[in-house]
């Protein structure tokens, strides 16, 4: 007998984790249509706004159900997670997208709806923790509260789905008509995630601090504990910016930065980013929209790894990303030994793996890599080559490693898009640097930030421009099934 399947992200990640061999049947069988809903704690869900988008304009909206269906999802935070998920893994696991419908009309179709609770509770797990009487009304949800046991009746699950099958005699027995009711805002799964064909083009801010033994701008903010708590608050300011106007920023922390914080950070500080620590803050607080990487000249004991590491005992799971790395001159290039997993220097019994490099640069900056696109890079002399037999991905960093906050490189490249100068159905990406040690000294630097998103807020609204580093590589994969750009446009 056919039969229609419905998956939450928390099931699919849940399938994918422990019964893969179960979701490939899923996939390809004949009598299996395989779908995608949303429950709680999904802020879009009917009646369960507790993030307020009801107030919300409708690019923040759109905006909103986006970061959400395409990462995982926090069933105590309802807050997405730095992982793929929602309804874009869906449809990358499958490899088609999940039918939907704009409205049905005669002849209905008739079917026999069964959840959780016909089988194995009395109560739907979802209605439990976040619809049940006296449940919270937000965050944190207690996803440990279980529904009572099944009645004696529902102990034996297969007997149970037989008799449904057999006499169609099941008290919960519903009509179906044939529409679309999976999520609200599913218009924009249709013209974003659906999009491979069209050439987009993909903008991150990305800042990096450094050592101060190296770099003049940051030395006062890591040797003296007043501009350091001066430059943290501007981070701040500048983050808020950033979300408010639904940019994306990748913030790049070197070791020694980390470790000023572990030592100097107040608990008065924590507290106006909600308990945590700045760099936890920053990773969760506008998820899609800022995540922080490492970044590491790896000198002075330091490795990646050693940064990762450091990351982690601050509670930033590591994502792969290495935020600079020397490509020229090839015989000093730092890149190709991350192709495989390697251990910290001062944390030895900590391994960590890279999945794709940014910010190509060389000594003093004289001759960086400015490409635009993803790639897979061929070698140590052929970095702007790809080979598709490599694993390491590398995302370019056009039109290179300046300060310049002034957009003229962006507006360079919409207008080609709109000229029709660009290579048709391809992901171009290009990423704009901020000196975090200057944001409290030059006080034109936010300002400039914020005038910069605005000259470009069309675009930004449409989801056409920002990406942090990890969504342009999904996207990239997903939509435009990992096909390689290498350019200087």
């Amino acid at each position: 007998m056919p039969i229609d399947i419905s998956l939450t992200t928390t099931m699919v990640d849940l399938y994918e984790s422990r019964y893969m061999d179960l979701l490939r049947r899923l996939f390809t069988s004949h009598v299996v249509c395989l779908g995608y809903h949303g429950r709680p704690p999904l802020p879009y869900h009917s009646d369960f706004d507790w993030l307020g988008m009801s107030r919300m304009s409708s690019e923040q909206q759109r905006s909103t159900i986006y970061s959400y269906e395409t990462h995982g999802l926090d069933l105590t935070t309802g807050q997405p997670t730095i992982a793929s998920g929602g309804y874009a893994k869906l449809a990358s696991l499958a490899g088609y997208a999940a039918p939907s419908a704009e409205g049905g009309r005669a002849p209905f179709v008739a079917g026999i709806k069964m959840h959780d609770n016909d089988f194995l509770a009395e109560d739907s797990a979802w209605t439990t923790v976040y619809l049940a009487k006296g449940a919270r009304q937000g965050p944190p949800w207690n996803t440990a509260l279980k529904s009572a046991q099944p009645r004696a009746d529902r102990e034996q699950p297969r007997l149970a789905a037989d008799g449904v099958i057999g006499e169609g005699n099941m008290r919960r027995t519903t009509w179906l008509i044939v529409m679309a009711t999976v999520l609200g805002g599913f218009w924009l799964m249709q013209d974003i995630l659906l999009a491979a064909a069209r050439t987009r083009i993909f903008v991150t801010f990305v800042s990096h601090n450094e050592e101060s033994i190296s770099n003049p701008p940051c030395a006062p903010v890591m040797t003296d504990p007043v501009r350091f708590a001066a430059n943290r608050t501007a981070v701040l300011s500048a983050a808020q910016v950033i979300d408010d106007k639904r940019a994306t920023w990748d913030f790049q922390s070197e070791y020694e930065y980390l470790l000023r914080l572990i030592d100097w950070e107040t608990a008065a500080e924590r507290q106006r980013t909600q308990g945590l620590n700045l760099v936890h803050y920053l990773n969760t607080f506008a998820p899609g929209h800022i995540q922080v990487d490492a970044h590491s000249h790896e000198q002075r004991g330091y490795n990646y790894a050693d940064v990762a590491y450091i990351l982690a005992q601050l509670n930033v799971p590591p994502n792969g990303i290495v935020g600079g790395f020397i490509v020229a001159p090839a015989a000093q290039q730092t890149w190709t030994r991350l192709r495989q997993p390697f251990k910290g220097s001062r944390f030895p019994a900590y391994t960590w793996t890279a999945t794709q490099i940014w910010g190509g640069g060389s000594a003093g900056h004289t001759d960086d890599s400015d490409a635009s696109g993803i790639w897979r890079p061929r070698a140590a002399n052929a970095f702007e080559q790809d080979d598709p037999a490599q694993t390491l991905l590398a995302v370019g960093n056009y039109p290179g490693l300046a300060t310049a906050v002034d957009g003229e490189s962006v507006a360079g490249l919409l207008t080609s898009l709109r000229a029709g100068r660009l290579q048709a159905g391809r992901m171009y990406t290009a990423t704009i640097m901020i000196p975090q040690c200057e944001l409290d000294s030059d006080l034109t630097l936010i300002p400039r930030i914020g005038l910069f998103i605005d000259r470009f807020q069309e675009d930004v609204a449409k989801g056409d421009l920002g990406a942090t580093l990890t969504e342009m590589v999904r996207v990239w994969r997903v939509d435009y099934e990992s096909a390689p750009l290498i350019t200087h446009s």
